[in-house]
């Protein structure tokens, strides 16, 4: 097939499958430290995440006057974008805020102990149009970075928002198989 050109036609782009939809999601933190929630109210009221990308590093190595790129490591943005909406009893910012208090309190600057204890397993799951589990994404080690702050205005009506940024430590994809060797 090299150096052919290839015009698509109707025919071609009828034997896609369907084209995936984004609202078909959920992100599952999981029952979060110093809280009794079982994470359900905020998969409930999660109204985007990201499916995190990937990349590896490069460097560059001059030889003879000759520069090769090689593959480096494999990097994660090992951030996650989420944004919530509130609900009439705060539950959103409360659940948060009393995970943060896990990760450090507000009087002793202290967790309540190691990662281990603080982070969850986030899972953020894909579904197709019939509402089959298509893409499952695990994301290790995941804690509270960020909740910036969280406008109020009396200009209009519009619903309150939470955006907060999580930090991981890496990604597991169902669809991958994970070499050993």
């Amino acid at each position: 097939m090299s150096g052919t050109q290839i015009r698509v036609q109707l025919n071609d782009i009828e034997t896609l499958p369907d084209i995936l939809s984004t609202e078909h999601f959920a992100l599952n933190l999981g029952a979060l430290p110093g809280t009794s929630e079982d994470g359900t109210k905020l998969l409930l009221k999660c109204v985007d995440a990201n499916i995190p990308g990937f990349s590896t590093e490069n460097y560059e190595v001059p030889l003879h006057g000759v520069v090769r790129n090689f593959r480096g490591r494999k990097m994660y943005p090992r951030s996650l974008a989420v944004t919530f909406v509130e609900d009439s009893t705060m539950n959103t910012l409360n659940q948060l805020r009393n995970w943060m208090e896990q990760i450090v309190g507000y009087n002793t600057n202290t967790s309540i102990g190691g990662i281990a204890d603080y982070a969850v397993t986030a899972l953020l799951t894909i579904f197709d149009q019939a509402g089959r589990t298509i893409d499952e994404i695990r994301f290790i080690n995941t804690f509270i970075q960020d909740v910036p702050d969280v406008q109020v205005t009396g200009e209009s009506s519009t619903a309150m928002r939470v955006t907060c940024t999580f930090k991981y430590d890496y990604v597991i994809y169902s669809g991958v198989t994970i070499r050993t060797t």
